[in-house]
């Protein structure tokens, strides 16, 4: 495994545009999350369930902000429909 350079690092992450820090705060967390949940093997067969349908979402080039209205939107159709 090859050594990180934090510095350079760092500075990637202040070169990236605002719209993009979402995707790097994703990462992060899902690697502090891997690291204080390591046996935890519902997690892991969850993400790893999901690997095709992150991939397809991501060839589409959909932003997180886009996905997220969709599902916001889908619930909210979903309510709307069972308090009718």
């Amino acid at each position: 495994m090859s050594t990180i350079d934090r510095a350079k690092l760092h500075k990637d992450i202040d070169e990236l545009a605002d719209d993009q820090l979402p995707e790097v705060e994703a990462a992060v967390l899902l690697a502090k999350y891997k690291k204080t949940h390591p046996g935890s093997a519902w997690f892991r067969a969850a993400y790893e369930a999901f690997a095709p349908v992150r991939e397809a979402i991501a060839a589409t080039g959909i932003s997180s902000e886009e996905i997220d209205k969709a599902i916001d939107d889908a619930i909210d159709e979903v309510r709307r429909e069972s308090n009718s």
